[in-house]
């Protein structure tokens, strides 16, 4: 288990094909950890460091793919974090692709009459370049309703596997693609990645949550052996 940051400062350039993730949100995250800031802005500003530093291991053909949901301050109004994410990765240089809305099966109650209940997810793209290509066949469409994960994930977090396998298909990554997820979780993306017969990396600070990302990736790899 290593730290994203470093871990991903330590890769040489363009060694990645896609990276699909989804990272803590703000209020979230373990003291000293992402998602702990004093301040949303001070969170915005730690998530696009990291991102920055996966961009520059990204291939000019590859795509970073951002799963990230917005949080509402005490009175309920919206502090647009994934907008300002977007906004921040762009003054960096960095190319917005477009955005996918995850459609989910349920909305998000809310406890206000003057709040919306949301039954929807942002996955924005990013990329390096305008030299990448989605997959051709079917096109890859903007709205998405996915496979829901399982209520079990150890990690807690509502990732289901369709996310990053329709993040690999989509972005057409070749059979010898490196898939990185800089914030590992239980491992839902290498599990992803090797069903999809593409190569994986991944980060976790957690160190439970590394040894079983390791372990749910081994049994995938015991499923595929003939």
């Amino acid at each position: 288990n290593v730290d994203c940051l470093l871990g991903l400062q330590q890769l040489p350039s363009e060694c990645l094909d896609v990276v699909v993730t989804a990272p803590p949100c703000w209020g979230q995250g373990k003291r000293g950890w992402l998602g702990s800031e004093p301040a949303a802005l001070h969170y915005v500003d730690n998530l696009t460091k990291i991102l920055a530093a996966a961009m520059r291991c990204l291939k000019s053909s590859g795509t970073l793919w951002l799963s990230i949901a917005d949080i509402c301050n005490s009175q309920g109004s919206l502090r647009a974090i994934p907008h300002r994410v977007v906004l921040a990765m762009c003054d960096l240089g960095f190319l917005f692709r477009g955005e996918v809305i995850w459609k989910k099966s349920q909305a998000a109650p809310r406890g206000r009459r003057s709040q919306l209940h949301y039954g929807h997810e942002g996955i924005y793209i990013f990329a390096r370049s305008e030299r990448h290509f989605f997959r051709k066949k079917p096109p890859v469409g903007s709205v998405w309703e996915l496979v829901p994960a399982a209520n079990d994930n150890p990690d807690g977090a509502a990732f289901p596997l369709d996310l990053p396998l329709r993040c690999i298909y989509g972005a057409d990554a070749p059979r010898d693609a490196v898939v990185c997820d800089p914030f590992m979780g239980s491992g839902t993306t290498g599990m992803a990645a090797q069903m999809s017969d593409r190569a994986y990396l991944g980060f976790e600070l957690d160190p439970e949550l590394c040894t079983l990302a390791n372990k749910l990736a081994g049994r995938v790899g015991e499923r595929q052996r003939p």
